[in-house]
């Protein structure tokens, strides 16, 4: 037992208490005598003291940034604050790892040559607090003097210099510079196959605060694809994956082909993780290896949501979104919902069922076929919104699509050929002749069109790219029927990182329907209804009772029809998405919503919209999907002329949702 070593022991436990914030903690040996005549006994006893909590943080010669701006940079590092707790604890660890947020902040802001000379801590008299100082050397701002290439062969300078993206005259920025260097000039040699490239920067510092870049390549030689190898796949068919692939034994390596081929098998959503790794095989060729983690895709699927209509409305389903391991879809439904109206006698009643089948891969083909029958029950409601009459719809559909190459290979079309009878019992007369021209029994034959884009980089939490939507249908004319319009549908949202893991959320939704004779109809379940979770039909808009915005015509006497729908639409939605589990796949929201429909194209006016906001949650569950809750407050009276709420705000409403994505 030496000295050194009952030191170095004690050192360690400090140590171990000062990088937990412990900084008074104090350790003192005792040695006593042992069982025998060469053995002590070694007892440790160990004041660990309170947390000391940060007081105050200084910095000197900090010339061109105030202290209060490096104070924001330094993450975790940060004050007391009498209100949160948390907050004024120093960690050792976390000290350092503020401490290279300062350098990367300068080092962005152009100063290269900045570091922290030293830092020192200071307690306060009663040794309960610390006071944190910084001794800083910023250094001139540098700009780029001259940007020059050696050893390119492949490309021109003028071909490199536009792909850098950083010029002469702008101000240094090391992290644009290693993205510039190291994400987009090796991506541009390593898409074309050049695996060995290597690229080796030089900076040159010049006078006071200027800068030469030398940038010295080595192309080396380009390198093939030989065998790829999926890994992992215990369940999904191999060639359910290798038809998603972009790159291809043979091919040329590419490094973009094999980014999008990473992402085309995860927006599968049947696996939690898709991992591509390069194996070198000879000096012109590499192997490529993928592995998947599968994970659950089928579903017991049970949903449940509360609709002022309807009650509540339950129901189940099986979804096998990856039938028999073929990527198939199978999915059979049913939902029904019960309510006692509380405006008349009449009881609703809400029934839907429903199969379909899907392969978009017929013969591992990039074409699509699917079909589906369906049967639903609407009841009778006696408010002036909804439905003032019992609808029975039963049809089937066949589908039909296609991937394309033009524009990009993210846009793909279906065409959906479908047809049902709809039968309409217990309305009034003047809605019977007003609405349905007397019809009380209607044929729909349609084709549909929709044209689409999915940049998406994930299934169930995007963090970037967009989904574009255009869908037309044309009911009747040639293809017969009573029903003759064309209904339009644009959807656009898209998804944009922010700061952290945040994720911005945008959405804009325009509809249009038409009829094309003057002696057609435009039924009124085609109208554009809004309002709720949308969880039975219309299109959702939160912070409002279930399909209660929609236009209320006058008669010719001058008083209110009941409920008529829309002949256009337009909502926006803008939510702030924020990560809280990636397994399983959960996260909170913030969210702004507006939106309305209106009776034809001529009183439509955008600037009319019902505005919402508040906030929610989404969990996404093994074997039972989707799981929400919203809660939303309406800002406006969904009938501002005064036939319901009488200009008085909708308020809070509380939405939930199982089993169906919002």
């Amino acid at each position: 037992m030496s000295p050194a070593l009952i030191s170095e022991a004690k050192r360690k436990i400090l140590n171990l208490y000062h990088d937990d914030g412990y900084l008074l903690a104090e350790v003192t040996e005792e040695i006593t005598p042992g069982s025998a005549d060469n053995m002590k006994n070694l007892t440790l006893h160990i004041k660990e003291g309170k947390k000391v909590r940060i007081k105050d943080i200084e910095f000197k010669n900090n010339e061109q940034f105030s202290a209060s701006r490096l104070r924001r940079i330094m993450k975790e590092t940060k004050k007391r604050n009498l209100w949160l707790l948390k907050i004024g604890e120093f960690d050792r660890k976390k000290f350092q790892e503020d401490k290279q947020l300062l350098v990367d902040f300068y080092n962005k802001e152009g100063y290269r040559d900045f570091e922290i000379i030293s830092d020192s801590i200071h307690y306060s008299d009663d040794n309960k607090s610390i006071y944190l100082t910084l001794e800083l050397y910023e250094g001139p701002r540098y700009k780029y003097r001259n940007i020059i290439f050696t050893g390119n062969n492949l490309f021109t300078t003028e071909q490199l210099h536009r792909v850098l993206g950083i010029n002469s005259g702008d101000y240094y920025n090391r992290q644009e510079q290693e993205m510039a260097i190291y994400d987009r000039i090796n991506g541009l040699y390593m898409d074309r196959g050049y695996l060995y490239f290597n690229i080796v920067p030089q900076e040159i510092p010049v006078g006071e605060d200027e800068l030469d870049l030398l940038l010295n390549i080595t192309e080396n030689h380009q390198v093939s694809v030989g065998r790829i190898n999926i890994v992992g796949n215990d369940r999904t068919h191999e060639n359910v994956i290798r038809r998603e692939l972009k790159i291809f034994p043979g091919d040329i390596f590419s490094r973009e082909a094999l980014i999008r081929s990473q992402r085309e098998i995860f927006i599968m959503n049947y696996f939690s993780d898709v991992v591509p790794d390069i194996v070198p095989y000879s000096e012109d060729e590499v192997d490529v290896e993928i592995t998947v983690k599968e994970k659950s895709s089928d579903r017991a699927n049970l949903s449940f949501s509360i609709s002022q209509t309807y009650g509540l409305i339950g129901g189940g389903g099986l979804e096998f979104n990856n039938f028999r391991g073929r990527g198939q879809q199978l999915r059979v439904s049913y939902q029904q919902g019960t309510n006692y109206s509380i405006y008349g006698t009449r009881t609703n009643a809400y029934k839907s069922a429903s199969i379909s089948f899907t392969d978009p891969w017929i013969f591992d083909s990039p074409n699509l076929v699917g079909f589906s029958i369906f049967y639903t029950e609407r009841g009778y409601s006696s408010s002036y919104y909804y439905y003032p009459y019992d609808l029975t719809q039963r049809g089937a559909s066949l589908r039909w699509g296609r991937r394309f190459r033009w524009p990009d290979n993210y846009f793909r079309g279906t065409w959906i050929f479908s047809g049902s009878k709809k039968e309409y019992h217990n309305l009034n007369e003047t809605y019977l002749e007003q609405v349905l021209l007397g019809r009380d029994k209607t044929t729909n034959i349609s084709l549909t069109q929709i044209i689409s884009r999915d940049s998406r980089d994930a299934p169930e939490f995007p963090t970037r790219g967009s989904v574009l939507s255009w869908s037309t249908t044309l009911a009747g004319w040639f293809l017969g029927g009573t029903e003759h319009f064309v209904k339009n549908i644009f959807n656009l949202d898209f998804y944009t990182p922010t700061f952290w893991k945040l994720v911005l959320y945008n959405s804009v939704e325009v509809g249009l329907i038409q009829k094309i004779r003057d002696d057609s109809i435009i039924p009124p379940d085609e109208r554009f209804i809004m309002g709720g979770a949308g969880m039975v039909y219309g299109t959702p808009l939160r912070g409002y009772d279930d399909n209660a915005i929609s236009p209320v015509p006058l008669s010719a006497t001058g008083s209110t029809y009941s409920y008529w729908g829309g002949e256009t639409m337009f909502k926006y939605t803008l939510e702030y998405r924020v990560p809280i589990s990636e397994n399983p796949t959960i996260y909170g929201l913030l969210f702004a919503e507006a939106g309305n429909t209106w009776m034809n194209l001529k009183t439509t006016d955008p600037f009319n919209l019902r505005r919402s906001a508040g906030f929610g949650v989404r969990f996404y569950m093994p074997a039972l999907g989707m799981i929400g809750v919203d809660l939303g407050y309406g800002f406006d009276d969904i009938d501002p002329e005064g036939y319901s709420g009488h200009g008085i705000p909708e308020g809070w409403k509380t939405h939930f949702i199982f089993g169906m994505p919002f």
